[in-house]
């Protein structure tokens, strides 16, 4: 009677178990359809902000330097760092740095950063420190004619790095902190009499996000003629003990080719390429955008037992 009674109850808890993650599985598959309907264009309009403003604050110029303009420009070249600081008083001299000076800019940081080493003044760009000012100014130039400038509302500038001949990479920070980070490439071509933007591209960007789940995506150049790029992005969920259950991995390799007309690369037709999947890996994207740009592989983690249980995780963060 006993062992009858002990079947019993188990073949009761075994069909309500399966009950129950059928149930799971078709609410949590339901969520995620429900995701994949949505109008995310707003999301990504947000999460472009800042790699989009180098664009929207670009101003092309073409002028000739004042003698007293390049003659200080020759005296950054000539420091072995390449950089000086000014003073307000002293800045105030020169005309191509006054629209810079604010009140609460106690100095100026210059740094000059050639396109070709060898050649230092044929093409450069000067970056300014202003005191901590989160408005970066980076001005082009080709020897002394200033070209253009713009401005991005980050933090600190990583790096910049030629490409080519013509071509200059700035790498920029526009996050970073305890548990993210994202660096943003951007490429200026420089021409005979302008300078213009002509790719932006993720680098570096991951975030550590909801306790048990880390993404990201970084990029690689891996031809420079043709421009190919390769993109990995991944996404890694733990169990309470810190241990990986979960791991998305991809790697997409992009070709990109030059259009005349618009002066600027763009991913070729028969790349695999996907910008929205992009874009949901920025800093600043919600997870359902997440979610949206990767809806296959989130539904495939429904078919085990832990995936469900990740997924329902997901579900209680995005429905209490």
């Amino acid at each position: 009677m006993f062992i009858r009674l002990f079947v019993w109850l188990s073949l009761v808890i075994l069909v309500s178990s399966c009950v129950q993650k059928s149930t799971d599985i078709k609410k949590l598959s339901s969520w995620i359809d429900s995701i994949e309907k949505k109008d995310f264009s707003k999301e990504e309009e947000e999460v472009t902000h800042y790699p989009d403003s180098v664009y929207n604050s670009f101003r092309n110029e073409n002028y000739e330097l004042i003698s007293a303009e390049f003659n200080l420009i020759k005296k950054i070249n000539e420091n072995d760092k390449k950089r000086i600081e000014l003073t307000q008083i002293e800045a105030s001299s020169y005309p191509f740095l006054k629209h810079l000076i604010k009140q609460e800019n106690e100095y100026f940081r210059i740094e000059l950063i050639p396109l070709d080493p060898l050649n230092p003044l044929e093409n450069y760009i000067l970056m300014y420190d202003l005191n901590s000012d989160w408005d970066k100014t980076i001005q082009f130039f080709s020897n002394n004619r200033k070209l253009g400038e713009y401005k991005a509302s980050i933090k600190t500038i990583l790096e910049a790095q030629r490409f080519d001949e013509n071509t200059l990479i700035i790498g920029q920070v526009f996050q970073s902190g305890t548990g993210l980070y994202w660096l943003q490439n951007h490429f200026f071509k420089f021409t005979k009499q302008r300078v213009i933007p002509v790719l932006q591209t993720v680098s570096t960007s991951y975030q550590y996000g909801w306790s048990f789940m880390d993404f990201g995506i970084s990029s690689k150049i891996v031809s420079k003629h043709p421009l190919k790029i390769a993109y990995e992005k991944e996404i890694q969920f733990r169990d309470s003990t810190d241990k990986d259950v979960f791991k998305f991995n991809e790697i997409d390799t992009v070709s990109f080719d030059w259009n005349a007309k618009e002066e600027c690369f763009e991913p070729n037709k028969k790349s695999k390429i996907h910008y929205r999947n992009y874009k949901s890996f920025y800093i600043g994207a919600d997870l359902e955008f997440l979610i949206y740009a990767n809806a296959k592989w989130f539904k495939s983690l429904l078919k085990t037992n832990e995936g469900l249980d990740i997924v329902n995780q997901l579900y209680k963060i995005k429905t209490k």
